[in-house]
């Protein structure tokens, strides 16, 4: 971590080397960020960052200024690494660097989209950053054509960063100490599973109890090798999630590959 750094973009090269790493990133077919609507974005004020490390560049982020229920906000569009940036702590160091960037503009809450069959990433925004899943999105982008979404519908859980909240504080402690947080699942239900073969085995509840929905342990993968699997995961995660989130129910944590939802207080 001590050779990465962490800049945001001033000229127009940088934005176009921004904008090539995206897309070398996410094999993507269109960019993921067409230059000129980067361009523009970056002149209104976006907050466009890359990190680099003495090989090059790692990654790119692009987040930019909006409006939700009459409250100031960061949108992080995009947050990419190339592989070798991946599991070194990099990620967050750019999390925590586009925190710093908000709270310097007086902006306490940044959001921003996720696949919620990836489950690598709910445990880092969730557990490493202590953000909170506030909606699910049934295909939030339309079809989409880059390597890693090709096929699938775009379903996106939305996570809200409350920078000052005692939860992301605390989550931000641990992430300098090096620890884990524990959480307290034994009153948990488990709705969704995985059975034998691989494939989600949802229950259905009513009752107001805490609930655990398992998630694929690589829907990468599974995409590339049964693609049927991978739609079943989709609809199950979506016929267990979607509902809910949109009654109130916070999605607070990833234990053991499950979500942990806890209902309404």
């Amino acid at each position: 971590m001590a050779a990465v750094r962490i800049r945001q973009v001033e000229s127009f090269e940088d934005l176009q080397l921004a904008s090539r790493l995206l897309d070398e990133i996410w094999g993507a077919a269109t960019p993921i960020l067409p230059m000129r609507v980067l361009r523009a974005l970056h002149h209104a004020g976006a907050i466009v960052t890359v990190a680099e490390d003495d090989e090059g560049p790692l990654g790119a982020s692009v987040a930019f200024h909006g409006i939700r229920d009459g409250e100031r906000l960061l949108h992080s569009k995009v947050t990419g690494l190339k592989s070798r940036g991946r599991g070194a702590g990099v990620a967050a160091a750019m999390k925590l660097d586009q925190r710093r960037r908000a709270l310097d503009l007086g902006i306490e809450l940044i959001d921003w989209t996720f696949d919620p069959l990836v489950m690598r990433n709910a445990a880092f925004n969730l557990n490493k950053l202590g953000g909170v899943i506030s909606a699910y999105e049934p295909d939030f982008y339309g079809p989409l054509d880059d390597d890693l979404n090709r096929g699938e519908a775009s379903d996106r859980c939305v996570v809200d960063w409350r920078l000052n909240d005692d939860r992301v504080t605390t989550a931000i402690a641990h992430l300098d100490a090096g620890t884990r947080r524990d959480v307290d699942v034994s009153d948990a239900v488990r709705v969704l599973e995985a059975n034998a073969d691989g494939l989600p085995v949802r229950q259905e509840i009513t009752g107001a109890e805490p609930i655990l929905a398992v998630g694929p342990t690589d829907i990468e993968a599974l995409r590339r090798a049964d693609p049927a699997a991978a739609s079943a995961w989709r609809q199950a995660m979506r016929a267990t999630l979607c509902d809910r989130v949109g009654a109130g129910w916070r999605v607070v944590a990833v234990v053991n590959g499950a979500y942990l939802a806890l209902p309404p207080d």
